[in-house]
C-alpha cells in the first residue's frame, strides 16, 4: 500500500506553494495588471504566467470575464503571490460570494510544474454574453505583455461586443 502512496508524495513536494500567510491567486483578467490588482490588493508579488487545464475563458452576459469548465480548452493567466490580508481585499473588491466565488485549484507553470492556486470566477452568471471593446482590450494588453499565445489572442478577442449600429456578431469558438 505505501508504494501507491508515495509517487503522490514526491508530486507534492515538487509543487510550488505560498509562504506561509500567503495565497497564490490566478487571474486571466484585467487584474494581469499588475497596477490593477495592486489597487485592489496591497503588495501583490508577480510569481510566474500559468494556464487551467479543462477551463475555458468566457465573457458571461453581464459582460464580464469568467473561466468555466470545458474540456480540451485551456485558460491563460498570470499568478500572484498575494498575502490573506489582500485576498480578503479582493473578495471585497469582487463580491465573494455574492457576485464572484473563489475556487482552488492546481495550475500548470510554463515548464508544466503544477502550482497550487486559487482563482475568481462567476457564481450564478453562467450565461455567455459579449464584452466592450475597451474591457476587453485591457484583457489583450495585459495578455501580449506575458506573451501569451496569437491564438489564446484571437480567442479573447472573439468575445467583443460589436460597435453600435452593426448587426456581425463575433464570440469565440465553442
Amino acid at each position: 500500500m505505501t508504494d501507491q502512496i508515495k509517487p503522490h508524495i514526491h508530486v507534492l513536494a515538487q509543487t510550488a506553494r505560498a509562504r506561509p500567510g500567503h495565497r497564490h491567486i490566478l487571474v486571466y483578467d484585467e487584474l494581469m495588471h499588475e497596477d490593477r490588482i495592486g489597487a485592489l490588493c496591497p503588495e501583490p508579488r508577480f510569481v510566474t504566467t500559468a494556464r487551467y487545464l479543462s477551463r475555458r475563458f468566457t465573457i458571461n452576459s453581464d459582460g464580464v470575464a469568467t473561466a468555466r469548465p470545458r474540456r480540451d480548452h485551456v485558460v491563460h493567466g498570470v499568478v500572484w503571490e498575494v498575502h490573506d490580508i489582500g485576498l480578503a481585499a479582493l473578495d471585497i473588491a469582487l463580491g465573494v460570494p455574492s457576485i464572484y466565488d473563489r475556487f482552488g485549484a492546481f495550475a500548470r507553470g510554463p515548464a508544466g510544474e503544477l502550482i497550487i492556486s486559487e482563482f475568481y470566477a462567476t457564481r450564478n452568471n453562467r450565461s455567455l454574453g459579449t464584452a466592450k471593446p475597451e474591457y476587453l482590450n485591457v484583457i489583450l494588453d495585459a495578455a501580449r505583455h506575458w506573451k501569451f499565445s496569437a491564438s489564446y489572442l484571437d480567442e479573447i478577442a472573439g468575445w467583443t461586443r460589436p460597435e453600435q449600429g452593426t448587426t456581425t456578431r463575433t464570440r469565440g469558438a465553442r
